[in-house]
């Protein structure tokens, strides 16, 4: 397979789906989706290489099916391999939000460490037939992994990579530039190391290892944040802080991560994409299932919720939609959209 076509053909002519679901030790219940809607390979244009990555099928439809996220899915996230089958470079397994997956809702009592999260794309950089190579949870060849190249390869840089990143060594970064931020704002373009792996052993570096590394890389780590219980964390993150992600909750004995953000910045990430006129807008010219698609996790449950919440108010008439938005949104504008939303579905 070279190439995503090639991926099409097996798929139809080798019995992929059977091998696949196999492969992923995918078992599909009714309703599920297939094994093959669930991942999307990418291929460099140049080398025999192969990435895989989860799809937004996987990423929208397997929050109701949480056995469909099995191990093999999850290290879909970013996972190089090459045309042999052999691990290339290996980034972090798929990790949820707290309370969105099972495992995330009765967190083990256990140490943590909370990790800054930063606001960029994740980095995976490797070395590839004595080459640093960067690749970004989908493709090879998208604009931010050429930022990070970029950003590697200048001359203050590229000695201490060549020296210290070896074959067989996946570090992963998290690329901040003017490209990659969805709400946080920095004042300075870079990358921060937030994880590396040994693809022989798939052993995960320690906290205390990956500081070791960022000081050969002249890196900056992600920074740790002491919080003495879960409930103190889950309070912190209902406190008004402005221009901060959130955390990572690391359990270094298990592997275990979680995702905690902020309150603040969820909402902003909602006002910024998300709103009652823009939902109606998108159902009414058929666009609405391919742009949730695209909609970050985060905001999925938000974007879910007023789906519901838009279907009950239409049985209820216009006003009741109308009534919906924030009153500074209630203009005649949407007023009118919510006449024509009610008359789709009465005429449907």
């Amino acid at each position: 397979m070279t190439d995503r076509e090639d991926f099409s053909f097996w798929l139809d002519d080798q019995d992929g789906e059977e091998i696949l679901a196999e492969h992923l030790d995918y078992v599909r219940k009714r309703s599920m989706p297939t094994a093959a809607s669930l991942v999307k390979p990418f291929f460099h244009p140049s080398l025999p290489l192969i990435g895989w990555n989860y799809s937004q099928v996987a990423h929208n439809t397997l929050y109701r099916f949480p056995e469909g996220w099995t191990d093999p899915l999850r290290q879909c996230r970013g996972l190089v391999m090459d045309h042999r089958g052999n691990l290339v470079a290996k980034p972090f397994t798929k990790f949820f939000n707290q309370g969105e997956h099972p495992e995330t809702r009765n967190l083990p009592d256990e140490p943590f460490l909370a990790m800054e999260k930063h606001d960029g794309h994740l980095g995976i950089v490797f070395r590839y037939e004595g080459q640093l190579h960067v690749t970004t949870r989908g493709t090879f060849t998208y604009k931010t992994a050429k930022i990070a190249r970029s950003m590697i390869a200048k001359s203050s840089a590229r000695a201490r990579w060549n020296k210290h990143v070896p074959e067989g060594l996946t570090v992963l970064v998290e690329i901040i530039h003017a490209e990659t931020h969805v709400i946080r704002r920095y004042d300075e373009p870079g990358l921060v190391l937030i994880g590396a792996f040994d693809n022989a052993s798939l052993r995960e570096y320690g906290y205390a290892d990956l500081l070791a590394l960022g000081q050969q890389l002249n890196l900056p780590v992600a920074s740790v944040v002491t919080f003495g219980s879960l409930a103190e964390i889950g309070h912190h993150m209902t406190e008004n802080v402005e221009n901060r992600e959130g955390f990572v909750l690391w359990y270094e004995r298990s592997g275990l991560r979680v995702k905690f953000k902020y309150q603040t910045y969820i909402g902003r990430m909602v006002a910024d994409k998300l709103s009652y006129p823009y939902i109606i807008r998108r159902i009414l010219d058929g666009s609405w299932t391919e742009k949730m698609d695209m909609l970050p996790e985060e905001i999925l449950p938000a974007a879910r919720d007023m789906v519901a919440k838009l279907k009950g108010a239409r049985r209820r008439g216009a006003e009741a939609v109308y009534l919906l938005e924030t009153e500074e949104r209630r203009t005649s504008t949407y007023r009118k959209l919510c006449r024509d939303f009610v008359s789709a579905r009465k005429t449907a």
